[in-house]
C-alpha cells in the first residue's frame, strides 16, 4: 500500500481564489471560489467527482481514497490531504 502527502495550495487566481492539490492546474485537482473557504468547498466537490472519498481520522488528517477502497486494509493506496 502506498501513501503520499498532498498539500493543498490556496492562492488568488485572476478574479477568484484557487485551492489546488497537485503540481499545477493541468495535472492536479482544483476548486475555485470567491474566497478561500468557497475554493476549498469546491475542491472537495471536485475530489468527489474524480471518484475519491474524504475520510477524517482521529488525528484530524483527511484521506482522499478511491471510493472502492473503504479502508486502508483493502490494499488500495491512499494520500494524506493536509488542509
Amino acid at each position: 500500500m502506498s501513501s503520499s502527502i498532498l498539500k493543498v495550495a490556496i492562492f488568488p487566481d485572476v478574479n477568484q481564489w484557487c485551492a489546488l492539490i497537485g503540481k499545477d492546474l493541468q495535472e492536479g485537482i482544483a476548486g475555485f471560489g470567491d474566497n478561500p473557504l468557497q475554493a476549498l468547498k469546491t475542491l472537495v466537490e471536485e475530489i468527489e467527482k474524480k471518484g475519491y472519498s474524504l475520510i477524517q481520522t482521529r488525528k484530524g488528517i483527511v484521506f482522499a481514497i478511491p471510493k472502492e477502497c473503504n479502508t486502508k486494509e483493502s490494499g488500495c493506496g491512499f494520500g494524506k490531504v493536509i488542509f
